[in-house]
C-alpha cells in the first residue's frame, strides 16, 4: 500500500453509489446463478477457509478450491495463551470476556457498545471499524440519517477488507475473484492467517462458479460450467440447516412441529413451544439469538433449561409446557425490540431467518440471554403449565 493511501483504506474517489451498483449487480448474478437445490461443493467460502488442506506447506500435488461465493477473510492473529496470565485470572473471567465480545461485536443500531474491548482481536476490532466511519468521509454523513450513515461505513469498511486481502494474494485475476462484494454481515466473517496466502502456492487453483457451485459429480471428478476437473477426492463443505422443524416432532394430538410453524416460528424464548410438553429447543437461532460465539448461546440456553428440568424433578411434575399466550407476548416483545432499532438495509441475499419473527432477537445475544435469566427469577410461574403424574389433561 503506498503512503498516499488514506490510512483507513478508502480511496481518495470512494464513490457510495458506485459501490452500491456493483454489490448490486454481484448479489443479482449469484442470486440469478443459484441452482433450485443446493449443490454438493468440494470447497466454498466458510469452508475453505476453515479447511486445513487449504494452507500453505499441506503436502499435496494439487488441490482446486471451487468458490461458490466469496467471504471476507481476516488475520486471525491467534497467540498461545500465556499460563501465567491463565492462572493470575479471577473467578468469573471467562463469562466475562463472552460477554464483553459479545456485547462489542453484536450491539444493534443504535445502542452504544461497551468502551472498554478486553478482547481486542481481529473480531471485535473489524465491528467497531464497521460502526466508526472514517475521518475523510466525515463531510459527505453530515446529515445523514442512521440507516444511511451505517451503510456508507459499511461501505467503507468493505472497502478497506478488500484492499487488505488483494495485497496479500499475487495474481490479480485471483485476488479479484476472492473479493467480497456485498456489506459486512451478509455472510460469516472468517479469519486465518493461511488461507489467502495458500493461493500463492503453485498448486493451490482457485476456481470461481460465479455463485452455481459443481453441477454434478463423474467418476473423475467434479463438473463446472460444463467442464470436468478431474480429482482423486472431493472433500465437501456443503454448510448446514438450523431447522428444528425439519425433524419429525409431534406433540399433543398428533401436531407435528412443521405444522404449528407453517405460518411463522412461534416459541417462548426460541426454546418452548405450546403444544409440545417437554420439547427444549437448544441452538437454534428462531427466536433466540444469532451470536458470534455459538457456546455462549449453548451455556445460556443449556442454563435455561436445566433450571426449568431441577424445578420439575423438585416438584415431582412430569411434563411442563408454555401457554400460548406466553409465545404471543414473547413474538411481541421481538417486534416491539425491532421498532427501537434504526432501519438499515444492507441488501442482503434473502436467507430462511430473513423474516422478522423468525429472526434471532434482535438486541443481540447478552440482551435476549439477560432476558432469560430474569424471566426466570419472575415469569415462569405466569409462563408455564406444569403436571403432575396423575394428571392425564389433554
Amino acid at each position: 500500500m503506498s503512503s498516499s493511501t488514506p490510512p483507513c483504506g478508502v480511496s481518495p474517489s470512494f464513490d457510495p453509489e458506485e459501490i452500491r451498483r456493483k454489490y448490486l449487480e454481484e448479489s443479482e448474478k449469484r442470486r440469478s446463478a443459484r441452482p433450485p437445490a443446493r449443490q454438493a461443493v468440494a470447497e466454498s467460502a466458510v469452508a475453505s477457509v476453515e479447511d486445513p488442506f487449504v494452507e500453505p506447506g499441506f503436502e499435496r500435488e494439487q488441490v482446486t478450491v471451487v468458490q461458490r461465493t466469496p467471504v471476507v477473510v481476516l488475520p486471525r492473529n491467534n497467540k498461545p495463551t500465556d499460563p501465567d496470565w491463565f492462572r493470575s485470572q479471577p473467578r468469573g473471567w471467562q463469562m466475562e470476556r463472552t460477554e464483553n465480545f459479545s456485547a462489542i461485536t453484536q450491539t444493534p443500531p443504535g445502542d452504544v457498545p461497551p468502551e472498554h474491548d478486553i478482547i481486542n482481536d481481529s473480531a471485535t476490532i473489524l465491528s467497531k471499524m464497521s460502526r466508526t466511519p472514517p475521518s475523510e468521509l466525515s463531510d459527505l454523513l453530515k446529515g445523514a440519517d442512521p440507516g444511511t450513515r451505517a451503510v456508507i461505513t459499511n461501505y467503507a469498511a468493505m472497502e478497506k477488507i478488500r484492499a487488505d486481502m488483494a495485497s496479500i494474494v499475487n495474481d490479480p485475476d485471483t485476488a479479484e475473484k476472492l473479493m467480497p462484494y456485498y456489506n459486512l454481515g451478509c455472510n460469516r466473517p472468517q479469519f486465518s492467517d493461511t488461507y489467502l496466502q495458500a493461493y500463492n502456492s503453485p498448486n493451490v487453483t482457485l476456481l470461481d462458479t460465479d455463485g452455481r457451485g459443481i453441477e454434478r459429480l463423474t467418476a473423475k471428478g467434479i463438473v463446472v460450467d460444463g467442464v470436468e476437473h478431474e480429482v482423486d477426492c472431493v472433500i465437501f463443505g456443503t454448510g448446514f440447516v438450523l431447522d428444528a422443524a425439519r425433524f419429525p416432532i409431534a406433540g399433543r394430538g398428533g401436531e407435528s412441529l412443521s405444522d404449528k410453524w407453517a405460518d411463522g416460528v412461534r416459541t417462548l424464548h426460541g426454546i418452548l413451544a405450546a403444544g409440545f410438553p417437554n420439547l427444549f429447543l437448544v441452538g437454534s437461532p428462531a427466536q433466540a439469538a444469532f451470536p458470534n460465539n455459538y457456546a455462549y448461546l449453548l451455556y445460556g440456553q443449556g442454563s435455561y433449561v436445566s433450571t426449568l428440568v431441577k424445578r420439575c424433578l423438585d416438584e415431582g411434575f412430569t411434563s411442563v409446557e408454555v401457554r400460548p399466550e406466553a409465545e404471543e407476548h414473547w413474538a411481541q416483545q421481538i417486534k416491539e425490540r425491532a421498532a427501537s432499532i434504526p432501519a438499515v438495509d444492507f441488501g442482503c441475499a434473502p436467507t430462511p431467518y430473513g423474516g422478522l419473527i423468525s429472526s434471532g432477537y434482535p438486541g443481540g445475544p447478552v440482551e435476549y440471554l439477560r432476558i432469560c435469566r430474569e424471566w426466570l427469577e419472575d415469569g415462569w410461574q405466569r409462563d408455564l403449565v406444569f403436571r403432575y403424574p396423575a394428571d392425564t389433561t389433554p
